[in-house]
This record gives structure tokens, sequence and C-alpha cells, in this order.
């Protein structure tokens, strides 16, 4: 049977969406693809985009797909199909708020690929479980990649707004990590996070555009310290 020269394969409307940049494009796809793909071909539609916007629009619908979706993302995980698929299918679990992300999140901080131990610090922060506060801390404290560390500070201050009680232990994590932490992207990071749960700015601000911070991140660094350390002693 010939093909009708006017229907337009979901293959066909990738390369279109994909080379158009247009987000009425990528709507238009993804519900082409919610409707006529399989969560497998979806899933691999994700990583067959190219423009960041395509991408995201297609990872950002998959929890449409609801407990099929969860399932195959719950298998994809366990089968542990290279560090980029796994930390997408990792975060997608997070978004969609299965009960299975944070034991795979947990399972997943150890992971060799820093990529995934980044999506297993999100998604425990997203999970916002008090328990997870320590493995965070240990990863702000050890972690080989500084990306980690930072997401391991942030994602402590996302569980204290759900466990403001505690607020001692994550503070003091941040004091703990700031006394020893060499980098200075991780520095300004830690600072940010402990400015927003004191309610302090520590002379840092976000760069408008995008690229950390601004400021003298040294004097921030031990204005912090000292708030901390002040804040331990009352």
């Amino acid at each position: 049977m010939v093909a009708d020269e006017g229907v337009v394969t979901l293959d066909e409307a990738l390369a279109h969406a994909d080379a158009t940049g247009s987000k009425g494009d990528h709507l238009a796809f993804k519900a082409r693809v919610l409707a006529e793909a399989d969560a497998a071909t979806h899933f691999e539609f994700i990583f067959r985009a190219h423009d960041p916007s395509l991408t995201h629009t297609l990872a950002t619908f998959f929890k449409w797909r609801g407990k099929a979706g969860e399932r195959f993302l719950v298998e994809h995980v366990e089968a542990e199909n290279g560090p980029r698929r796994l930390a997408t299918a990792l975060q997608i679990l997070g978004a969609m708020r299965s009960k299975r992300a944070a034991p795979l999140a947990r399972r997943l901080l150890g992971h060799e690929s820093s990529v995934v131990r980044e999506r297993a610090c999100i998604v425990l922060g997203w999970v916002r479980n008090s328990r997870d506060l320590g493995r965070l801390a240990e990863l702000q404290r050890s972690d080989p990649d500084p990306a980690t560390r930072k997401w391991a500070a942030t994602q402590q201050m996302h569980i204290l707004d759900r466990h403001p009680k505690a607020e001692t232990r994550v503070l003091g994590h941040l004091e703990e990590a700031l006394g020893h932490e060499e980098d200075e992207a991780v520095q300004a990071m830690l600072v940010y996070t402990a400015g927003q749960v004191l309610k302090r700015r520590f002379s840092l601000k976000e760069d408008p555009d995008g690229e950390g911070f601004l400021g003298d991140v040294a004097s921030a660094r031990e204005k912090a310290l000292v708030a901390l350390r002040n804040r331990r002693k009352k």
C-alpha cells in the first residue's frame, strides 16, 4: 500500500519542529507524539531533538503518559541505559511525583556519572524528605564534582521549606561546607543558600545573565560564616 503523499510522518514532523524553532510547532509536535507514539518512541524523541526548547517540551509533557509512562521510566532507570538517559528518566519521574523517584534517586547518589548525581540531588529536593538531609550534606562535603556539590546544598534548602524544624541541621551543614570548600563558584552558591535561609544577602547578587553571582565571594563567605556561627551560638 502506497502512503498518502500528504501525510507527514512523526520523523518528518520532528525534523520540521526542530528546524523552525517555533514554540507553536514544538507544541503541535508534542501533541502528535502523545496521540500517536508509545512511551519508548516519545522518550527517544527527547534525545533526537536538537533544539533545547523542543527537548524541554518533550521531556516536560512526558508526565502526561501517566502510569504507563511511569512504568517505562522506572524500567529505564533500573536498566541503567547510559548517564544522560538515566538522568533524564530520573528527573521526569521526580517531576511526575512518582513514589519510585525517591528510592531510585537515593540509590543513584553514588553513581559514577556526575550528571546522574546532580539529577538525584534535584529529585530529592523535590521530594523534600528530611531524612535525605544527611545524604545531601555528605555529597556537599565530599563529591568531586563542583556542580553536584552546589545542587546538594541548594536542595537542602528546598527540603527545609517543608521541614522548618530542620533549620539548625541545614545551617550546620552549610557552615561546615563553607569552612573547607575551595571552589569559588561553590562557595558563592553556599553563601547564597545560607543567605536564603537567614534572609540575608552577604553582598552577593545573582548575575542577571545567569552566570553565577556578582560580588566579592571571599568577603561574602566570611560574612556568611560569622552569621552562621552567631546563629549557632544562640
